[in-house]
């Protein structure tokens, strides 16, 4: 298949000093901690970090795109569209346009544990409850093979590493029976253990930077060298609430509302962001889509320069309460609501 692809005026004088304020609040507000030094130990644990300045932002720089229905909240963007799946149910929405194909019904998951994972050529992974599927064919969905991982516990995110990264299909579990949680390389045809990890606190999202494979615990994040086992874990004060990661930064989200980058070589701090009520991440390349908000309080979208730490765009405030997901590609992000029953595409603001 194929991807879808004289002296001044006073009015001059007064324009000045406008465009010198805006100026100044725009840089109040992306303004960034100064990079630590390295500390040389693994499991170091960092004071709480120094977010900007509230600012607040205008809505300038996004905009709100397509609004699809569908019987999904969970969304995942890549070449061959948005996938997004519901309580046993498919779904894939044109990116451009924002029309979706049918629903198709094609499994039991239990809706409120679904996780999805990118697989290739349309094809994707499914998480939920014990269980995890290969699904193949989008947009018509058929499932391939399941596997029922009762022995690992709960499973959560489910990664397709690339080659840079070693390869290899990557879950995170609660650990049956245990306290901190597993990460797991399985073997995609029996559904077999290859290799596991045990970070403490748990584990949830998973992904990549600078050829190492990067997850979300309980109390931090862990970093693995697929290459020779290597692992080097790095905890915080407060436990970060969305992970997701830059060429070579790792960037984290925490509920007092920064948004901070450590270094994937050096797990040194390199900024930090004061975006308020930040929870989800998502990237997109450089791009970095911050989705943030609680459940009275508007949900909002940000898009930040995940190399500098810049803020793009936004807040820009979402018309529904609560958002349940969010993915990004090919510069625009997608948001899935659970309550709405809708997805809604956020562009840049071409002006």
């Amino acid at each position: 298949m194929e991807p879808r692809g004289g002296p001044a005026s006073p009015h001059a004088m007064k324009t000045v000093v406008f465009v010198v304020a805006l100026v100044f609040v725009a840089s109040a507000c992306t303004s960034k901690t100064i990079p630590a030094s390295a500390t040389g130990t693994a499991t170091s644990e960092e004071p709480a970090p120094r977010p900007s300045p509230t600012t607040t932002l205008s809505h300038a720089g996004l905009e709100l795109g397509p609004r699809t229905s569908t019987a999904g909240w969970v969304v995942m963007a890549d070449g061959f569209g948005v996938h997004v799946a519901g309580g046993g149910t498919l779904q894939n929405i044109d990116p451009v346009t924002g029309k979706s194909s049918s629903v198709v019904k094609v499994g039991s998951w239990d809706y409120d544990f679904i996780r999805l994972g990118r697989d290739g050529e349309g094809s994707l992974w499914l998480t939920s409850g014990h269980n995890l599927w290969f699904i193949a064919g989008s947009p018509h969905y058929a499932v391939g093979r399941q596997y029922n991982l009762h022995r690992l516990g709960y499973v959560g995110a489910v990664y397709q590493a690339s080659p840079r990264a070693g390869g290899g299909l990557w879950l995170a579990a609660s650990g049956n029976k245990q306290q901190s949680g597993l990460l797991a390389e399985i073997d995609p045809d029996s559904g077999s253990i290859i290799r596991r990890f045990d970070p403490p606190g748990g584990s949830a999202t998973i992904t990549e930077a600078a050829g190492f494979l990067v997850a979300q615990t309980g109390s931090g994040v862990i970093r693995i060298n697929p290459r020779t086992g290597g692992q080097r874990t790095k905890r915080f004060v407060v436990a970060p609430a969305g992970l997701a990661t830059t060429g070579d930064r790792i960037w984290w989200s925490s509920p007092g509302g920064a948004v901070t980058c450590l270094l994937v070589e050096t797990f040194t701090h390199c900024g930090s962001v004061d975006i308020p009520q930040a929870t989800s991440l998502s990237s997109d390349g450089y791009r970095l889509w911050v989705l943030s908000g609680g459940p009275s309080k508007p949900a909002a979208v940000t898009l930040m320069n995940g190399k500098t730490g810049d803020v793009l765009g936004g807040p820009l405030e979402l018309p529904h309460l609560a958002p349940a997901s969010i993915t990004s590609y090919d510069g625009h992000a997608w948001i899935g609501s659970h309550d709405a029953q809708v997805v809604i595409r956020i562009d840049r603001d071409p002006s």
